[in-house]
């Protein structure tokens, strides 16, 4: 087994253990906050059947959000595809409202123990170390995908809602 796989099978059986109360985020593609609070609560929900990452949760009063416990959004449009009530519209940009940040108090990197973990996840290359520790989110390059999130070992990494998203 590699040591990827081995950090995600203990990052796995750890997971429940380190959970912390998210904001609730909307999926991307959701760009009308009032056509999304009049008819996601209401829906069948097919977005989170067809989520290939299995990130969207529903929350019986206010719709689909996501959960990156375990992965993070990779921007298929195959949400925005299933919506029956144009709530997510796949000719839209994909946008996620979140931002992460980094606690330096817990974060391993910031720590002096050397540890890749949120950067190897990140597709984006969106975080950025200064030496070999101190491991940074640049604003401008990350897109909300969340896939750092779940693989922090520590939990440092925490997500905010952007402006106009909700929290639980």
């Amino acid at each position: 087994m590699s040591a990827t796989g081995r950090r995600e099978f203990f990052l796995s059986l750890l997971a429940p253990l380190h959970a912390k109360k998210q904001p609730l985020i909307r999926p991307p593609y959701a760009h009308n906050p009032s056509l999304f609070e009049k008819h996601c609560p209401t829906c069948d929900a097919p977005c989170a059947d067809v989520c290939p990452e299995g990130i969207i949760t529903i929350n019986k009063t206010q719709g689909a959000h996501l959960n990156f416990s375990f992965n993070g959004c990779h921007f298929c449009p195959l949400c925005a595809e299933a919506c029956p009530n144009d709530v997510l519209r796949p000719s839209e940009n994909a946008t996620i409202g979140a931002r992460f940040l980094i606690d330096i108090q817990s974060c391993l990197g910031w720590n002096q123990t050397m540890c890749y973990a949120c950067k190897d996840s990140c597709v984006h290359d969106a975080i950025e170390f200064f030496g070999l520790f101190r491991p940074e989110i640049i604003p401008d390059l990350c897109v909300g995908c969340g896939a750092c999130l779940s693989k922090c070992p520590t939990q440092s990494i925490s997500i905010h809602a952007s402006q106009g998203e909700r929290h639980a």
